[in-house]
């Protein structure tokens, strides 16, 4: 009766594992000197696109030691990403970031029924500088949503390009030259610093870390023609 019973125990414990369909990330969150960093968002990609984009799985805070523990992850292999956009680390770089950001070596893990736990170490990339200000009518001063378009100097034929609101907090590459041009459908085009010349446009560039203030009026022009905005390469 006692074989009987272990047996049934082995067999009901398997079935329970077979039944399982989620597992657990746990892991520490660190800066490039590898110290814990509190207050992260710790999260799990999958590797598998879905509409252009990754699925993502619940994601965790990093508690006052940088660890974390995400629950409930579908089995399935991922990349296992943190950041803070408020401490000026991006969420998975796009855009811009894809030009010139040095990309952090995420993790990667596969959950299955037969290993449903994963521990990693996650370090953060460098920090990013940080752009702010206003875009408004340069005749009314009216509030308006824009596009921003970034482009390295370095690579001229490549930029990236996606909306922008009226009052704006953006995190960009730093220790890179950087050409910006703001547009709008009925205005002329925006040059940083602040001119509607191409000719007269100067780059940026900012450390990690540094902010900067850019507030910028856009002069309305009859029948001017705006591209089309939103996360793109030309």
């Amino acid at each position: 009766m006692k074989w009987l019973l272990v047996i049934t125990l082995v067999f009901s414990g398997t079935l329970s594992a077979l039944g399982q369909r989620d597992g657990s990330i746990r892991g520490v969150v660190m800066n490039e000197e590898r110290i814990p960093m509190k207050g992260v968002t710790a999260r799990a990609y999958n590797n598998r696109p879905v509409n252009g984009r990754s699925t993502r799985s619940p994601a965790a805070l990093t508690d006052d030691t940088g660890h974390f523990v995400i629950e409930d992850v579908p089995f399935d292999e991922y990349e296992v990403k943190a950041y803070n956009e408020w401490e000026d680390y991006p969420e998975d770089p796009e855009g811009v970031w894809l030009l010139s950001y040095k990309r952090p070596p995420w993790p990667k893990i596969k959950l299955t029924v037969q290993e449903p736990n994963a521990t990693v170490e996650i370090r953060l990339g460098p920090k990013a500088a940080v752009l702010v200000g206003t875009i408004s009518d340069a005749i009314t001063g009216a509030p308006l949503d824009a596009c921003a378009g970034f482009g390295p100097i370095s690579q001229p034929n490549s930029r990236t390009a996606y909306p922008v609101s009226a009052s704006y907090r953006l995190l960009i590459p730093a220790n890179a030259d950087l050409a910006i041009t703001v547009w709008l459908q009925g205005y002329k085009l925006w040059y940083y610093p602040g001119t509607d010349r191409q000719s007269g446009s100067t780059s940026m560039r900012l450390k990690p870390g540094q902010e900067k203030r850019v507030d910028v009026q856009l002069t309305p022009k009859k029948n001017a023609h705006a591209a089309l905005c939103g996360i793109r390469f030309y």
